[in-house]
């Protein structure tokens, strides 16, 4: 995963975001998690590279599975959209254009279960964040998704 996630986003950005979501997410949080993140990233690695994306459209993509749970710093309520907006001062110190930003801001916000893909990169990113749903670990991870959200109160 590194050498091809580095060719694509820098390795500082990516140990500031896995360094926070280590540090800043309350470890009640058993499935949204540093561990849930680097799982996403592999499955989009594995779903994208189905097509031929552009380097740009990896550089946007990766970025965003980086930051698609970011808001977890701070809460699991509308959790896509803080995400969305921590990530710009972010990506401003690491040199994203505004432009790279807002692109990286809607494929966060399609992370959100009541939005529908409308495009590859949507839909990669939206597969990636569910590809737990179809794997042979789904018991353990559902189980520690359930614990989580009977924890904070999401289910009873």
């Amino acid at each position: 995963m590194n050498s091809f996630l580095y060719n694509h986003v820098s390795k500082g950005l990516v140990k500031k975001v896995f360094d926070d979501l280590d540090r800043q997410v309350n470890k009640n949080y058993h499935y949204h998690n540093l561990d849930h993140t680097k799982r996403v990233l592999e499955a989009s690695m594995d779903i994208g590279g189905h097509y031929k994306l552009t380097d740009e459209e990896w550089k946007i993509l990766l970025t965003a599975c980086l930051f698609h749970d970011y808001g977890f710093v701070k809460t699991h309520e509308n959790h896509e959209q803080i995400g969305a907006d921590l990530c710009v001062g972010i990506l401003k110190n690491f040199n994203y254009s505004q432009t790279e930003i807002s692109s990286i801001q809607s494929l966060i916000l399609i992370t959100k279960l009541t939005i529908n893909a409308k495009n590859t990169l949507e839909f990669i990113i939206s597969d990636s964040d569910l590809e737990y749903l179809g794997s042979n670990d789904f018991e353990s991870l559902s189980e520690k998704l359930k614990e989580e959200w009977l924890h904070f109160g999401i289910v009873k």
